[in-house]
């Protein structure tokens, strides 16, 4: 592996295991990363993903002797750290390489002095008087913003709170000026001024001496505020890795959109269900050799995927993702919101159902062939790109099983502008068609145009969240060289809502009228519910309203002024 003089540390298919009774256990599987100079990348997962156990592995600190490194590369500044003679290691750790270890109450020494400790990384490394000790060891405690610096060098470990303890850890850590910090949750035990301050303090002497920094953290907030890079793991790989505007802008990999959807927003409903990802992260022991996010993703896999470790490809300049057909999609523009009418099923508002599944399949899918230069803008190139999107999913539909024979459908009922509509008594749901070609309606830059598969998609994956629906995906039908989506719904027999019926049904999800009386829109929530008309919704036998074929959309700039508001 070349050195890149712009990097610091360049890992590569770094796989470390541990020894146990039960065998041999993989923790960290074909880590890949660089950190460039004066730069800090940060590694955000869930406990037991492999974090700190990536760090140890870098720090040559793996418990001993049941943690190996089995295989990969690890580049210092050019220099082998997988092969480097014990002796050397030790003068680069603690000088060169420094770590803030996430237990600061194992990593100090309870029977020695908390100036001791800190002196002794000083002399370990240099040649200094100890009144030069005693100088830097004051002058980084008040850094670190420890009140009465020189009383707290004669005490131990136990004498003092957690968050001084951890201070204490982090100018251990600073006080040779290191070239490279691995700060492993440094501030988790900080209150929010405190830890504000440290990551300053960081950044400053990012700034003065060019120093990199690892930053492994839960805190998605600290990864969007410090951070140049983020590289996310799962299951002891690197699922994602971006520059973290790009990763926070565009989520590729469905683990690092459930974490993201995870973080409270401003603009939430008060009091409403935070989304979570569902489960836990497997043992070690219990790693499978495929996509190792399928269990807890909601998302239908195939045996392949499950067996076989996708590779990790480039979908955009540095933006990285482990590439497994069913994890990797486009990003949906779906609407995550709570709804508020009293027929919520509220245990599983944040679960992905079986109809939510299927449109994730098709849209990770899609998401494998992106369009390049981006989104198409005019209406030519928005005819060419959904004959484009629709050719595809005719592919993926013949490898798997999802072709539909419209022959099948049942009995023919309805033809609108965007749909056939078959009914099957059988199964008693409605069976829609779109019009050969087309994928419905929708609305760029809120103009109206024929939809992109991707937009369709969308659409429903919105309509279920948003209604508590089960709109399912069943595939695509070919008729004369042309596509068509096939989706299915339940089938409603019921009577035409008056106006005033759907205003109510929709003022009590709390969506107020637009004024052409026909859209609804929830500033607050940033939704819109549109064409929300006569024919698109219906009353069914309980006389409950219930909506048919509306669109529900975010309430973007453009969407708020066609609709006047």
């Amino acid at each position: 592996m070349s050195h890149s003089a712009d990097s610091i540390l360049e890992v590569k298919d770094l796989v470390t295991a541990f020894d146990t009774d039960a065998g041999r256990v993989t923790a960290v599987d074909g880590v890949s990363f660089t950190v460039p100079r004066g730069k800090t990348l940060g590694i955000v997962g869930e406990s037991g993903c492999g974090k700190s156990v990536t760090a140890f592995s870098i720090t040559r600190l793996l418990p001993q002797p049941h943690g190996k490194i089995v295989s990969g590369s690890i580049r210092f500044d050019g220099k082998e750290l997988t092969s480097l003679p014990h002796d050397e290691m030790r003068k680069l750790r603690g000088k060169d390489i420094s770590m803030i270890f996430q237990e600061p109450m194992t990593a100090l020494n309870p029977v020695q002095t908390v100036g001791r400790q800190l002196g002794e990384a000083i002399l370990l490394h240099a040649e200094c008087s100890k009144s030069e000790v005693l100088s830097r060891c004051v002058d980084l405690m008040k850094k670190v913003r420890i009140p009465a610096p020189e009383q707290r060098l004669n005490e131990y470990p136990h004498q003092l709170s957690g968050g001084m303890r951890q201070r204490v850890m982090i100018a251990m850590a600073l006080i040779n000026t290191p070239r490279l910090l691995i700060a492993d949750e440094p501030t988790t035990a900080l209150d929010v001024t405190v830890q504000a301050q440290i990551l300053d303090l960081i950044k400053d002497l990012q700034k003065d001496i060019g120093m990199s920094v690892i930053l492994i953290t839960h805190d998605l907030g600290v990864i969007a505020e410090t951070c140049d890079e983020v590289a996310v793991m799962y299951g002891g790989r690197i699922v994602e890795r971006a520059e973290v505007h790009q990763l926070f802008a565009h989520p590729r990999h469905a683990y690092t959109q459930g974490l993201l959807a995870s973080i409270p927003k401003l603009e939430s409903t008060p009091k409403s269900l935070l989304p979570a990802i569902p489960g836990n992260v497997p043992s070690i022991a219990d790693f499978r050799s495929g996509c190792r996010f399928a269990d807890r993703s909601g998302r239908l896999h195939t045996e392949a995927q499950l067996q076989t470790r996708a590779p990790m490809v480039e979908l955009n300049p540095g933006h990285w993702v482990e590439d497994c057909g069913a994890c990797v999609g486009i990003e949906s523009t779906a609407v995550s919101l709570t709804p508020s009418h009293p027929n919520d099923h509220e245990n599983d508002i944040h679960r992905l159902t079986p109809a939510q599944s299927s449109w994730q399949a098709a849209l990770a899918y899609l998401g494998r062939s992106p369009r390049p230069g981006g989104p198409p803008q005019g209406r030519p190139e928005r005819r060419e790109e959904r004959q484009r999107q629709l050719g595809i999913l005719a592919e993926w539909a013949k490898d798997c099983g999802k072709l539909v024979a419209v022959s099948s459908l049942g009995t023919l009922m309805d033809q609108a502008s965007e749909h056939q509509v078959y009914y099957d008594p059988a199964e008693g749901k409605a069976v829609k068609v779109t019009i050969p070609g087309r994928c419905g309606n929708t609305f760029p830059g809120g103009g109206f145009d024929a939809a992109l598969p991707s937009e369709y998609c969308n659409r429903w994956l919105a309509y279920n969240e948003f209604f508590g629906d089960q709109v399912m995906f069943e595939g695509v039908a070919l008729s004369g060289g042309e596509a068509s989506l096939v989706v299915s719904q339940r089938w409603i027999k019921g009577d035409r809502p008056s106006s005033d019926d759907i205003f109510r049904f929709m003022a009590g999800l709390g969506m107020t009228q637009a004024p052409n009386l026909r859209d609804y829109y929830s500033i607050s929530a940033g939704i819109a519910v549109l064409d929300a008309h006569l024919d698109n919704l219906i009353i069914d036998s309980e006389g409950d309203v219930v909506p048919i074929d509306v669109h529900v959309v975010p309430l973007d700039t453009n969407i708020r002024r066609a609709l006047g508001v």
